[in-house]
């Protein structure tokens, strides 16, 4: 089954708890700026963010599944052939070759950019926070990560902050963070995304077993519409029919 694996979309919770800052954020991703080439429909970002002698320290988890049901996934394109023309390859098209769909499922993203914004309570203003994908680890779709990728950012790289120089970011980001009663991430977006070669790869092969199929289709009607035409000029038909047409062209021999 490909429904969502989450609740729908644009939902989360944050708490904290001993100055450790924790929540869950889930997005829908389909409708975004990466609709037109992207397969994931709802992704989750757990996180955790606290402050350990002076400075931050942050954990994430990612995790999300394929785009539902009443949204087709497109696998990619390619050109016919025969006509030149670009056609698309849905999962639904996959069907017809398990392999080839069992190997586009287990396809997964290798490296991707998520954007959010950090907010530091009532301190400060929302600034923007970048996760990239050495932040956490990758699964396959529907499937969490059993562990945390912990990683302590410089501050002057923890969000970006309106400060110019990057001593003036390190001393806002770690001021804002430090004072605030409550810091959360909100609002990701999937900016950039990498897969592996599976989808590609998928369908390559499917463009080359349609087209053998075409190919082996084209023989069999070829052969078929020959073998089944009485009149098809050979050699044997045509002699036959030059012998039938003279025959009634002369009178019998004992005609009365």
């Amino acid at each position: 089954m490909l429904g969502p694996l989450f609740a729908r979309a644009s939902s989360s919770q944050h708490w904290t708890t001993n100055g450790s800052h924790k929540g869950i954020v889930v997005e829908d991703c389909g409708y975004g700026p990466l609709e037109t080439n992207n397969f994931i429909g709802e992704f989750r970002v757990s996180y955790v963010m606290y402050p350990n002698q002076g400075e931050v320290v942050e954990d994430f988890l990612f995790y999300w599944d394929w785009l539902p049901d009443f949204r087709p996934i497109k696998a990619g394109t390619y050109t016919d052939p025969g006509t030149g023309r670009q056609l698309d390859v849905m999962l639904a098209d996959l069907a017809k070759y398990p392999d080839l769909r069992a190997k586009f499922l287990a396809s997964k993203p290798v490296a991707l950019e998520i954007r959010g914004k950090v907010f530091f309570g009532d301190y400060t203003e929302a600034a923007v926070k970048i996760l990239k994908s050495s932040q956490f680890l990758i699964e396959k779709a529907g499937v969490k990560p059993k562990s945390l990728v912990a990683g302590s950012p410089h501050w002057a790289d923890f969000c970006q902050s309106p400060a110019q120089t990057r001593e003036a970011k390190a001393a806002e980001n770690k001021q804002g963070f430090l004072r605030a009663k409550e810091v959360w991430f909100e609002s990701p977006q999937i900016t950039r995304i990498e897969w592996s070669y599976e989808p590609k790869a998928v369908v390559v092969e499917y463009a080359k077993r349609e087209a053998k199929a075409r190919k082996q289709l084209a023989g069999t009607n070829a052969v078929t519409g020959a073998a089944s035409n009485p009149f098809s000029a050979t050699k044997t038909n045509v002699a036959a029919n030059h012998f039938t047409q003279e025959a009634l062209a002369k009178p019998p021999l004992f005609a009365a």
